[in-house]
């Protein structure tokens, strides 16, 4: 992955990070998956996250 793309993902997580709060994204919620379940597993969901967040460019 080239620099701008891991920088779309860190942006992405911290702008959707609520999205784990909404009903619908946990397995046995009502209305799972939400669109924002699926959003947050698209993008690479919570290992994505976990990944991202360990790269050089965190700080972005």
């Amino acid at each position: 992955m080239d620099d701008d793309q891991i920088g779309r993902m860190k942006r992405y997580f911290s702008r959707h990070r609520h999205d784990a709060e909404a009903e619908g994204f946990r397995r046995g919620e009502h209305g799972y998956p939400s669109p924002g379940r699926v959003a947050w597993d698209a993008w690479g969901g919570s290992a994505g996250r976990a990944w991202v967040g360990r790269e050089k460019f965190a700080g972005l």
